[in-house]
């Protein structure tokens, strides 16, 4: 609340007149790339069942500042952009599809909003439909529209996200509430220490920062049980293999994975990668928030809720997606930094009867 006081006096009179003014300022924090259920930067291509669920109805949108491929029965509950082009089989979208290069939708895949291919073409094939409208830089053609077609008509691309620079800071994690979120942060030098910690399953909300660079692996078969919020914080790769469940204990508990992000690395090493394969589980409603500026390959069926973020991004066969907006780095501090405000239309507050000195 901003509450601003006014004293004048009339001329030749010892009296002073006041007015008091107040007003209600109301701040929406801007998440740029962090409020995206999916988000890849160079490039997105999914595979063989893809569901991405809403966190408040149909917000789970995926973006790509890259090319969007993605095929075999998908459901997104949310829109899909792509600086690219967008090319997506089988499924629905349960809002828009905007690409700034062509949009095809093919195998009876239905988006309920709107298809948009702001330079390009827009081809629907095997009964495909859009329940919105149509609008291409080019031609239309296939399909089913069921609201207006109009082509040739060229527009801007979608509003353009940079990949979001996570770097780490300790105080944001560990700094007592508010300023920061209270975590105790254990370091490793080694990957089977810090492995093992996270295995055991400390009591508590943990960062567990990995550095030098190193492998995390977790084999066929391995149960890691969390008893609070943890952040793995590593230099290194993190990588599942076949069945690996993570399940929680007396949470619902958040699970970040983060390689922060840094200039110059070498993504064709593997030393980065994250790699999380063959069924493995994020059970009990766990939260997984996943940020890295080079490769994250998501493979066979995984369970799981909260956000991913990275560079370039592959997954193939089926995965449910729960999104929903997890705290960042430490939770309730907001890496952007940056808050909108509105302004509210002051009131006088004499006449609302509010008393003033």
């Amino acid at each position: 609340m901003v509450v601003s006081k006014g004293t004048a006096a009339t001329a030749g009179s010892t009296t002073a007149v006041s007015r008091t003014m107040q007003s209600e300022v109301r701040f929406t924090p801007i998440f740029g790339g962090f409020n995206k259920a999916i988000f890849s930067d160079t490039g997105l291509n999914l595979g063989n069942q893809l569901t991405v669920h809403g966190y408040q109805g149909n917000d789970g949108d995926v973006y790509t500042n890259g090319n969007f491929s993605l095929n075999n029965n998908t459901q997104i509950s949310g829109s899909a952009y792509s600086q690219g082009f967008a090319d997506i089989a089988q499924g629905v979208i349960k809002a828009n599809v905007w690409a700034n290069n062509y949009v095809h939708l093919s195998n009876g895949l239905q988006a309920f909003g709107n298809a948009t291919s702001s330079t390009s073409y827009i081809s629907l094939s095997s009964n495909s439909t859009v329940f919105g409208n149509a609008k291409a830089g080019t031609t239309i053609s296939g399909g089913t529209i069921q609201g207006t077609s109009t082509a040739n008509s060229p527009s801007g691309p979608p509003p353009q996200v940079p990949l979001p620079h996570l770097t780490y800071n300790q105080c944001a994690w560990t700094c007592a509430p508010p300023t920061g979120a209270g975590y105790t942060e254990v370091d490793y030098s080694s990957c089977a220490a810090a492995q093992a910690f996270i295995t055991n399953g400390a009591v508590g909300d943990y960062v567990v920062k990995v550095s030098p660079t190193c492998a995390l692996s977790w084999g066929n078969n391995s149960t890691v049980t969390l008893k609070g919020n943890v952040a793995i914080i590593t230099d290194g790769s993190f990588t599942t293999v076949n069945q690996t469940n993570w399940n929680n204990v007396g949470g619902p508990w958040t699970l970040y994975v983060i390689r922060p992000w840094q200039a110059g690395l070498n993504c064709a090493t593997g030393n980065y990668n994250i790699n999380v394969s063959n069924n493995t589980n994020f059970n009990n409603n766990m939260k997984l928030f996943v940020y890295k500026s080079v490769q994250r390959r998501l493979r066979q069926q995984q369970r799981r809720g909260g956000q991913r973020t990275d560079h370039r991004r592959y997954g193939d066969h089926h995965e449910p997606d729960d999104h929903e907006l997890c705290p960042r780095p430490g939770p309730g501090v907001q890496p952007h930094g940056l808050q909108r405000a509105a302004l509210v239309p002051p009131r006088d507050r004499e006449r609302l009867g509010t008393a003033t000195s």
